[in-house]
């Protein structure tokens, strides 16, 4: 029943609200650490929930879900410091609001250098951030 529920949602979310997702996670079974943001609005929050039930590989995943307000560099490498080892896969997931798309960067290692890394997915992040 849950795959059902899940296609249907997922259904909705495509073909009747007009999202569309540019990228796709299912290609990589290895762990990975997901930041997922802007979350701010609702919509937003709404279209993260049900799009993500229907990943592949669930249990490979470690997933943040960040507001605008997480996504400052400073923060940022705070957390990948702290949380992700070095090595890691990162990937960073858009949500764009204006367009309605949801942009899948591709996963890539965290390096030895977390502030780097934070001010690259920051810049990322700054992109979505900027058309909500």
């Amino acid at each position: 029943m849950r795959t059902v529920w899940v296609g249907f949602w997922r259904y909705w979310l495509h073909q009747k609200m007009g999202w569309e997702v540019r990228g796709s996670l299912d290609a990589y079974p290895q762990t990975l650490k997901v930041i997922i943001g802007p979350s701010d609005n609702p919509l937003a929050a709404g279209v993260i929930r049900v799009w993500r039930r229907g990943w592949k590989f669930q249990d490979n995943r470690d997933v943040w879900v960040l507001s605008s307000g997480e996504l400052t560099e400073q923060k940022l490498a705070q957390k990948l410091n702290s949380e992700v080892s070095q090595g890691s896969w990162v990937v960073p997931i858009g949500v764009d609001l204006t367009r309605l798309k949801i942009n899948i960067h591709t996963p890539f290692h965290r390096s030895a250098h977390p502030e780097r890394d934070a001010a690259y997915i920051a810049r990322y992040f700054d992109y979505h951030r900027k058309r909500i």
